[in-house]
């Protein structure tokens, strides 16, 4: 696996603001597989597939099966499935 340095000053995410959200629910769920929609433009969504490597306020890592370590923006996350 690639080597992705991740900050070490997150906040708990499991405190307000960030309860019963996408950060909240993907920190709780590091190592999980999943698939997120991410909206791309004004009306198309991308999907990623992988594990969730980590989580930040505004972003998170995907760990995909060809050992590729994707970023994407928090707010554009439409839709998790959970594999």
């Amino acid at each position: 696996m690639q080597n992705v340095n991740v900050p070490d000053n997150i906040p708990d995410l499991n405190e307000p603001p960030y309860r019963g959200s996408f950060q909240q629910l993907l920190s709780q769920n590091l190592g999980r597989r999943v698939r997120i929609d991410f909206m791309v433009g004004s009306n198309a969504l991308s999907s990623v597939c992988g594990i969730v490597h980590a989580v930040g306020t505004q972003y998170v890592l995907i760990h995909q099966a060809n050992d590729e370590i994707v970023a994407g923006e928090m707010f554009s996350v439409k839709k998790i499935t959970f594999l």
